[in-house]
This record gives C-alpha cells, sequence and structure tokens, in this order.
C-alpha cells in the first residue's frame, strides 16, 4: 500500500464516491419503503445530524493530527480495547463489500446479462477490484479523480435531461400518514450519512491535514446524490410505482432520450454503477486488509477475495436479500456506527495524542 502519497482531495472523492453508492444504490429502496412520499423530507432533516456528524470527524481529525484511527488505538489505549473496535470495523468492512457485490450481481443478473451463468458475472466484478485493491491506496485514489467527473456528469445529464418527464407536485402532500415515517426515514438515511466515519482511517494516506471545507463539501455532495435521484424519482414515477423499483435512480435511465433519434442511453448507468462498485469494494478491502494482523498482505487480500467470492454465490432470493438489508443491515449499520461515533469522540478526546514513543524519549531527556 502506498501511505502517505495521496492529496486530501483523493480522500475527498474516495469517500463520496464510496458513500455515493451507498446512497445512490443501496439505500434509496428502504427509504422509500420506511419514509413512503416523505422520502424527501428525510433527507432534509438529516442535514442536520449530518453537520453534526461532520463536526465531530472534524474535530477528531484535528486531535489525531495526521496519524489514521487504527495506529491512534493501538498507541493510547490497551490491546483489548483497541483490538475489539478495529474488530468491529473490519467486520463491517467486509459486510459493506459483500453487500455491494452482491446487490450488484443481482442487478446485472436482472437488467443486461441474464443470459451469463452467476458464477462468470461474480468473477468479472471480483477480477476489477481485486486488481484495483492490489495496486494500493495510491492508484485507486488516481481512479476515483479520473472516473469522479465522468460519474458526476452523466447524473448531470439524466436529472436534466429527464426534466420533461417529471411532475415535482408528486412529492406532495406531507405528512399524510404523520411524522413517524419521515423519521424513520432519517435513520436510513444517516445510515449512509455515517460512512463518512471511515475517513479517520485514510488520515495516514495523506500528508497534508484535511479541513472543515473539504469535509463539509464531500458530505453536501453525498446529500446532493441522495436528494436528487430520490426526488427524481418521485417525481418521475409516483410514490406508488417508486416503492415497487429496487433501483429508483437506475429505473430514471430509461426515460432519457436527447432529441427524437437518441434513445436508451441507459447503457451509460452501467458505467456509473460499476465505477461506484470498484472504488467502494476496492477502498473497504484495502482498509480490511491493513487492519489485518498479517504481515503477508497480498496473501491476505487474496484471502478476502476468495471469501467474498464465495459468499456471493451463495444462493438467496433477491428478495430475501432486500428485506435483510431492510431490516437488518441498514439499521445495524445506523446503530453501530452512530455509537462508534460517539464512543471514539470521547476516546480521542480523552488522550492528547502524539506517539508515546517520542514522549518516553522526551522524559528520559529531561530525567
Amino acid at each position: 500500500m502506498d501511505i502517505g502519497k495521496l492529496l486530501p482531495i483523493h480522500i475527498y472523492i474516495l469517500i463520496i464516491v464510496a458513500t455515493g453508492f451507498m446512497v445512490h444504490v443501496l439505500l434509496m429502496p428502504s427509504l422509500l419503503n420506511s419514509a413512503g412520499r416523505d422520502a424527501w423530507l428525510s433527507v432534509l432533516v438529516s442535514l442536520f445530524t449530518l453537520l453534526i456528524i461532520i463536526t465531530l470527524i472534524t474535530l477528531m481529525v484535528r486531535k489525531l493530527n495526521g496519524k489514521d484511527l487504527a495506529t491512534f488505538l493501538k498507541d493510547q489505549y490497551p490491546a483489548p480495547v483497541a483490538w475489539t473496535i478495529l474488530t468491529c470495523f473490519m467486520i463491517i468492512f467486509f459486510a459493506e463489500s459483500l453487500i455491494s457485490l452482491k446487490f450488484s450481481v443481482d442487478w446485472a443478473k436482472s437488467n443486461y446479462a441474464s443470459d451469463a451463468p452467476e458464477i462468470i458475472i461474480v468473477i468479472g466484478f471480483i477480477l476489477i477490484c481485486f486488481y484495483a485493491a492490489y495496486r494500493g491506496s495510491f492508484v485507486l485514489g488516481l481512479i476515483a479523480v479520473i472516473l469522479f467527473p465522468i460519474i458526476c456528469s452523466f447524473g448531470i445529464l439524466v436529472g436534466v435531461g429527464n426534466m420533461k418527464s417529471k411532475n415535482y407536485d408528486l412529492l406532495f402532500p406531507m405528512f399524510e400518514e404523520g411524522f413517524a415515517p419521515m423519521f424513520e426515514g432519517v435513520l436510513y438515511t444517516n445510515s449512509g450519512f455515517l460512512e463518512m466515519i471511515y475517513i479517520l482511517f485514510l488520515l495516514s494516506y495523506t500528508k497534508k491535514k484535511l479541513t472543515f471545507k473539504g469535509m463539509f463539501l464531500s458530505g453536501f455532495v453525498i446529500f446532493i446524490l441522495i436528494l436528487g435521484p430520490l426526488s427524481g424519482s418521485l417525481a418521475a414515477f409516483g410514490i406508488a410505482e417508486s416503492m415497487k423499483l429496487n433501483t429508483p435512480a437506475y429505473e430514471q435511465w430509461r426515460l432519457l432520450s436527447l432529441g427524437r433519434y437518441i434513445t436508451r442511453l441507459d447503457f451509460l448507468s452501467i458505467f456509473q454503477w460499476f465505477s461506484g462498485l470498484l472504488v467502494r469494494v476496492a477502498l473497504f478491502t484495502i482498509l480490511l486488509n491493513q487492519l489485518l494482523p498479517f504481515k503477508r498482505k497480498r496473501i491476505s487480500l487474496v484471502l478476502i477475495y476468495i471469501l467474498l467470492f464465495i459468499l456471493v454465490l451463495l444462493p438467496m432470493s433477491h428478495r430475501t436479500f432486500i428485506d435483510l438489508m431492510h431490516n437488518v443491515y441498514f439499521p445495524f449499520t445506523f446503530y453501530f456506527l452512530s455509537s462508534s461515533l460517539l464512543l471514539l469522540s470521547i476516546l480521542v478526546w480523552m488522550k492528547k495524542g502524539g506517539d508515546p514513543h517520542q514522549k518516553r524519549q522526551r522524559r528520559a531527556r529531561t530525567n
């Protein structure tokens, strides 16, 4: 892994693309089914919690002073405490990768590769993500910076191009079933926003400090990545139809046409999807591999992808998988990451930071 070669812009874009895939693809069906027509209000309300999340993370970034969270915990706390926390995050990183791959394989099978054997699709996804992870954080950062403008331009294209098919009156009336659905949607929205905590594991990959401005802009882009497609889906399809769709953001590609003769541009959504999947899975497997207590990182990375390959191929109906995500995965992610944010804030602020070895050397010189 290439440490200390990335610029802050690379770190921001890695988080935007990885978390953007979560809120843009994985999260939206559950958000619509929990909050209904008020889902867009859940996103607006969650903007306040997003600001709190960004503020807490920024304060921890300043306190860590360039040291990543894993190194800080190992240096400042007893091994059982540090490894208990890090083991939980290792499980989360693996689960995030597995869920993303499984959802993508199901989408590929149902949309454009129904006749292809599932094992071939899985092998293709695994090999691409493995190669990016194998090349390291520096190469992945460059890939993300190259892909990000293309992903954004495609998003603007489908958003603006479909304006003629949208009726924003379909976002109303509000609160037909009271406030409860909206607040339930806030839980799901914040399970995506809380993924910004992963930036604490990337601090050693850059020599320059991350700023509140950069963090805020990253969070705002993620906010737009969920609000835009969500409100667009409601305006284009209505709430009844949107709740039936597994990928509301990508179904909008089927409506897009440029003029009279250029239609069926939904093939561009495949590139957009793969780009997000590549960055998300490669990033989380890099972080997982860095946390694993093995010296031979190349071998451990291979083992991670072999396990992912086996688990993705396990038979499970798409309906069961979606229910598992809605009822288990997203609620667990929200409660784990929110409690982790509060706990880590306390743990970081309890310590003054710095290298304990250097402190001992300074005490020895003073004595």
